[in-house]
């Protein structure tokens, strides 16, 4: 993943006064969170007649920069809850639905989804591009999927359980990052091979690399796969899925000539395996059991000293994403052991 911060405060204290609460009550450390502790809490309507029940923070933004909002959430009397953002253009809706996992949304926000966590929670989320340098996020309980504002009747009593609020600049959510008193920033992932813990492994004459990994979000830049280099773009081989769609490239360098450039369509950018093999005047490239790109002209890098997972030289075009398995044979496979070794 890529440096990302959590604007919001108190994360998982929706009891603290960060925390405005409106025609609501939290009732603190309710059940067990996600993580296993026992930190989740619940929001309580009130029955303030024909009004919205939520919480709300309010914190800096900047203008014209887009923004994902998400927080666990888990059903207990009601099944429904809503993420708003305020100053997106207007009011920014997304409305969950917990017992059937569907969703709708206002066109303020770009973007929605809801993720199963497993023991009956769920990440909702919803992205917009702030028009102001403040926004309001709420996270309101509601007893129907609806889009309207301001609300209902409630009962007193009844409400849903929330934990792991967030508030991040990007277009889509990552791993979730706990605040307390102040904002916390999670630094960008780093993995990379080098040294004898490269060069025992790694052959320079010849080899094949398969990878089983699936990205969150391609819409603005490149996922990389891996990078094998020697610590420069001048010589390199990598694999990542190209920006805006379902294609995996293949990119070669060698003495800062560009080799290969192969282009192989996956099903899913959330889950494929795509394999490179290389070995002079013999370069080729598939994904999922498809057609096999070649290159009867490749040049061989030379001296390379590392790999880099996820990630390119110098920590750019992040996978934000996950891999399953990379595998690294130190021999030029063949076309139909490539084809084999990237079907499901």
């Amino acid at each position: 993943e890529e440096q990302r911060t959590n604007l919001l405060t108190y994360s998982e204290q929706f009891d603290n006064g960060a925390w405005t609460k409106a025609r609501a009550t939290i009732t603190a450390n309710a059940i067990s969170a996600p993580d296993g502790t026992t930190t989740a809490d619940k929001l309580v309507e009130d029955t303030t007649a024909s009004n919205s029940h939520y919480v709300m923070e309010v914190p800096s933004v900047t203008s014209g920069t887009v923004y994902t909002s998400s927080c666990f959430v888990k059903a207990a009397e009601r099944d429904f809850v809503q993420l708003v953002n305020t100053d997106y253009s207007g009011i920014g809706v997304a409305v969950f639905d917990l017992s059937d996992q569907t969703f709708d949304k206002t066109a303020q926000f770009s973007g929605a989804g809801i993720d199963a966590i497993g023991g009956g929670w769920f990440r909702v989320w919803a992205t917009g591009q702030a028009s102001s340098t403040t926004t309001t996020l709420q996270i309101r309980v509601v007893n129907s999927k609806t889009l309207s504002l301001p609300g209902y009747t409630g009962d007193g009593t009844s409400g849903i359980y929330l934990w792991g609020a967030q508030l991040e600049a990007g277009s889509f959510p990552t791993s979730y990052i706990k605040t307390e008193a102040s904002q916390v920033t999670r630094s960008a992932d780093n993995l990379s091979i080098t040294g004898t813990n490269f060069s025992d492994f790694y052959n320079q004459s010849e080899g094949t690399f398969v990878v089983d990994a699936g990205v969150a979000d391609t819409a603005t830049r490149n996922a990389n796969l891996f990078t094998v280099s020697d610590g420069t773009s001048n010589n390199r081989t990598r694999l990542y899925v190209s920006v805006a769609s379902s294609v995996v490239t293949s990119y070669v360098v060698s003495a800062g000539v560009a080799q290969m450039g192969g282009n192989t369509g996956i099903s899913s950018t959330t889950s494929s395996r795509s394999a490179i093999a290389l070995a002079p005047d013999d370069g080729a490239q598939v994904s999922d059991g498809g057609t096999v790109f070649t290159d009867a002209s490749v040049t061989m890098p030379v001296s390379m000293t590392q790999i880099d997972i996820g990630e390119t030289v110098g920590g750019v075009q992040y996978l934000n994403g996950h891999i399953k398995r990379l595998t690294y044979y130190p021999r030029r496979l063949t076309n139909a052991q490539l084809q084999a070794l990237t079907t499901e």
